[in-house]
């Protein structure tokens, strides 16, 4: 972590950290980066274009840029914290124009996904899923290969048909069972 903004001629102290040192995320102190999260540059003549902030998708751009940057969202350990970042075409002074451009209108009852839950956000790592999609890729989700495809248990019990109680199904796995004398039992 920098112990000072990289801002030329700024003084500013950062924001206290939980260890009561100064924290500099981005390297900035927190006027500029909180200028950063709120008007997309640290220029003080770039602002968000009229008519951004009432857009729908604006609340879920400004809030995938905080869950990765501000040490104090509730989110940031699993994002940020787990060095989850934005892809620079989605930051700065164009960076709400990028992601609609990128990403589109956002389908009813769609969320912002990332295809990997690992990698960070990005116009090939994002598209819009439905909560249940959602779902079927958590990182604590444990997935199983059938016929060479790669399910999440639940998404594979639905997809055979079974009866959906998958927590038999995991203690059958945690017992040691094979995936297809797992499914196969009924």
């Amino acid at each position: 972590m920098p112990d000072s903004c990289s801002v030329d001629g700024c003084k500013r102290p950062g924001r206290s950290g939980r260890n009561g040192k100064q924290c500099f995320v981005k390297g900035l102190c927190s006027f500029h980066y909180g200028r950063l999260m709120h008007t997309g540059s640290i220029d003080p003549g770039q602002y968000i274009q009229s008519g951004q902030r009432t857009h729908p998708l604006y609340d879920t751009w400004a809030n995938m840029k905080r869950r990765c940057y501000e040490i104090h969202n509730k989110s940031f350990p699993y994002y940020g914290g787990r060095g989850i970042t934005v892809c620079d075409r989605w930051l700065g002074p164009l960076g709400f124009k990028n992601f609609l451009e990128d990403m589109g209108e956002r389908p009813n009852d769609h969320t912002l996904e990332r295809v990997d839950v690992n990698g960070n956000y990005s116009p090939d790592n994002c598209v819009w899923a439905t909560v249940k999609q959602q779902m079927n890729n958590r990182r604590s989700n444990k997935f199983v290969t059938w016929d060479g495809k790669r399910y999440s248990v639940a998404a594979l019990v639905e997809h055979l048909g079974l009866p959906n109680n998958t927590l038999i199904y995991y203690q059958r796995l945690a017992r040691g069972w094979t995936v297809e004398d797992t499914f196969k039992q009924r």
